[in-house]
């Protein structure tokens, strides 16, 4: 277990543990995905207005709020191993009095201020502290205030002040947990990214020598046959890569919304896959309706939910008249999502095998990954959406996807 470094140098401590670094670089703090957070609470610097002029009372028991939260980690046999690591028995008092001091006596709800939360809950992954116990942090710092408010605040200013302090509490929990699942999930996203790199670089190889084998065979021997297979799995192989570099990379990504044109994000999925030799002969339908034509969510995130699930309903097209409908709205619950459906012609999907679309690495084509369907739906889920894939009767396969609605549908 990492000891802690000293604290001297930031603005404020972390309630179990100090963080590293410099607490003004904002590198890698999802700034925008916090703010949200935050937004979605309502809290705002009105929250700071209210708890203003209690500030010296709250400051003044930062010492005795200390001695508290020390009584309670100090009689946990995880967290007590963690403090009495530290050199100096009474530096997590030092550290938490500060942080009290630091939280309830603040002038903004600044970047600064969500970049240090973000980093505690980075700290806590680097040293191994569970999460419940983050959580069980929080819980004794509101009880704790709570019942300063209830011995102190005069009775008519106390549920404002109580509300003030519960959404602030909300906020540190909430940024604090996002930032240790974000630590946690990156961990095992890198390492799963490096093996993925390094057997795409031994695929390449393998493919590469096999095709130059096939090169050198006859076309009626054996082995040509042999070597066509190998290819294929190696092609298989290598699509299987790819996909999970590109389902690391979205999963990820920050979401940043914005208005998208439905319309110019489909155009660019279409040009992205109409290349493809085995797309050719399919039709291919559009039909936005005006009042769906613009979701909002993010760009990138649209773009790899409209390449997946057109790639596969191109290649699940069948039949003496191949084709796929896509088509949009804003005929679905709720009223402020687009609902985008995706058809195309062919055998329909047998119940049981539809559940096993979602799950990666499944696959009925040769070559196929198993990863264009859990990608579609991890991009949906991203923007507040769902993915449902159904059968359309006798005629073949539909995808229903749902994602919200830009606020204002520009004029036609």
């Amino acid at each position: 277990m990492t000891k802690p470094v000293a604290s001297d140098k930031f603005d404020l401590a972390a309630p179990l543990l100090e963080t590293k670094g410099n607490v003004t670089d904002m590198e890698n703090v999802p700034i925008n995905r916090l703010r949200f957070l935050q937004q979605r609470l309502a809290l705002s610097e009105a929250e700071l207005e209210v708890l203003r002029p209690f500030r010296e009372f709250f400051v003044s028991g930062k010492d005795k709020f200390a001695d508290y939260f020390y009584g309670v980690f100090s009689g946990i046999p995880e967290t007590k191993y963690i403090i009495e690591r530290l050199d100096d028995p009474g530096r997590m008092k030092r550290i938490w009095a500060r942080w009290f001091e630091s939280l309830l006596g603040r002038d903004a709800l600044d970047d600064k201020f969500l970049a240090y939360l973000w980093r505690i809950g980075g700290r806590h992954v680097e040293v191994g502290l569970d999460q419940r116990f983050t959580n069980l942090g929080f819980s004794v710092v509101r009880q704790f205030c709570h019942g300063m408010v209830i011995s102190g605040i005069p009775e008519e200013k106390r549920a404002d002040v109580l509300v003030a302090l519960d959404k602030l509490m909300d906020l540190c929990l909430l940024v604090e947990t996002s930032a240790y699942i974000a630590a946690t999930t990156r961990c095992d996203l890198e390492l799963i990214n490096g093996i993925a790199d390094k057997i795409r670089n031994k695929i390449t190889i393998i493919g590469g020598n096999i095709r130059m084998l096939k090169r050198k065979a006859e076309p009626s021997s054996p082995a040509f046959e042999i070597y066509e297979n190998l290819i294929m799995e190696s092609r298989m192989c290598e699509n299987m890569v790819k996909d999970i570099n590109v389902y690391n990379d979205l999963f990820q990504r920050e979401t940043e919304f914005q208005d998208v044109s439905l319309e110019d994000a489909l155009r660019r999925a279409v040009e992205r896959i109409k290349p493809e030799e085995n797309f050719k002969g399919v039709a291919l339908e559009v039909a936005i309706s005006p009042d769906a034509s613009y979701v909002h969510a993010d760009p990138h995130d649209v773009k790899k939910l409209l390449v997946y699930t057109l790639e596969n309903a191109f290649e699940a097209a069948e039949g003496d008249a191949p084709r796929v409908r896509v088509s949009a709205d804003k005929g679905c619950m709720p009223a402020e999502f687009v609902c985008i459906e995706f058809f195309n012609t062919g055998t329909p999907p047998k119940p049981e095998a539809i559940e096993k679309f979602y799950s990666p690495f499944y696959s009925t084509k040769a070559e196929g990954s198993g990863f264009g369907v859990p990608i579609a739906v991890l991009a949906a889920k991203k923007n507040f959406g769902t993915l449902e894939i159904s059968p359309a009767g006798d005629e073949g396969t539909s995808v229903k996807v749902t994602l919200p609605a830009a606020a204002q549908q520009p004029a036609p």
